[in-house]
């Protein structure tokens, strides 16, 4: 059942909870390298960080729950209509995971996303839970990854409706920040 929960920006007395919450989220996750929290925080520190893309969920009288990040990356060549971004990581609680809050985050994500003015999300996510957002795979757009992935785990999202897939192979090129 969805649970009530407030989506909101991040801001910079919620990075140490954030920091807390990101890493209990993935210690048991079989495949994480568990530093998904040092991530976060390079990211934050990046040229790249748009600040209003990075988004907290926070129920009433437990505090935050849920976050999520995307940041901008590159696409080679370049989409000229599309603006590029990497959703990575989305982190629910796990006493809160199961509840809608990865949904309301994802949801809200692409909604911040927009009013950016970027027109692509990409990530790499489980694939049985991020098409029912939108998200197709990312090689039937022509868009590859720089690293082995399977295909079935690799995922983008138009968000502008017109991403010019029958044009090429473009590659995602990520910030040094992301260590790829």
């Amino acid at each position: 059942m969805p649970m009530t929960v407030l989506v909101r920006k991040e801001v910079d007395e919620d990075i140490p909870k954030v920091q807390r919450l990101i890493e209990q989220a993935f210690a048991s996750v079989a495949h994480s390298d568990h530093s998904e929290h040092h991530l976060v925080q390079r990211l934050r520190g990046a040229p790249e960080y748009v600040a209003e893309l990075s988004l907290v969920a926070e129920a009433p009288s437990q505090g935050i729950v849920g976050h999520i990040l995307l940041t901008p990356v590159l696409l080679e060549p370049t989409a000229e209509t599309h603006q590029a971004l990497g959703l990575a990581p989305v982190s629910v609680a796990p006493t809160h995971q199961s509840k809608g809050i990865g949904s309301k985050l994802i949801r809200a994500a692409h909604a911040a996303a927009m009013d950016e003015g970027f027109g692509l999300i990409v990530l790499i996510g489980h694939a049985d839970y991020y098409p029912r957002f939108g998200y197709q795979s990312a090689g039937s757009m022509g868009i590859h990854f720089p690293f082995e992935v399977p295909d079935e785990n690799c995922f983008a999202l138009d968000l502008l409706g017109h991403f010019p897939s029958n044009d090429g192979i473009r590659k995602v090129v990520y910030p040094n920040a992301f260590g790829i």
